[in-house]
């Protein structure tokens, strides 16, 4: 074998390992906390947490399958008849990929929307982008749970 051919191996496995899941528990903990940072920023209609939170390029989807942009899904948050009264995530679990992080969760929504109150539990996948010295949710998808 060549030394070139053994080159291209060798950077063709580094490669390969570096878009395998990673343990890394600060990252883990930095992306849970970042998920409840922006659950609370939701609930308390703060537009600069939502501003600094979520990435520009957002798909923000709906378990009605109604997606939103940054914009829509600020907008939406800071209605004046629209509030959550309460976001609790559960069974949280993070997968690394260097500066990318996939949430899988529960969550249970409670929402005033319009005077109309209702409870709306969750299985959620967020993905997460390390940017500058924090995390930033570029992806979010849901489906309604039955129980």
């Amino acid at each position: 074998m060549h030394i070139p051919e053994t080159l291209q191996i060798l950077a063709a496995l580094c490669l390969a390992t570096s878009l395998l899941p990673a343990a890394d528990a600060a990252a883990e903990k930095a992306v849970m906390n970042a998920a409840n940072e922006l659950s609370q920023a939701q609930m308390k209609k703060d537009k600069a947490a939502l501003e600094r939170l979520l990435g520009d390029e957002i798909i923000y989807s709906h378990s009605s399958g109604m997606r939103e942009t940054k914009a829509d899904h600020i907008a939406a948050t800071m209605r004046p008849n629209s509030k959550y009264e309460k976001i609790e995530l559960t069974e949280m679990k993070v997968q690394t990929y260097g500066t990318t992080a996939v949430l899988f969760c529960k969550g249970l929504y409670s929402t005033n929307n319009d005077g109309k109150k209702g409870d709306t539990r969750l299985s959620m996948m967020q993905v997460w982008n390390k940017r500058g010295p924090g995390w930033q949710l570029v992806g979010r998808w849901t489906t309604r749970l039955t129980q």
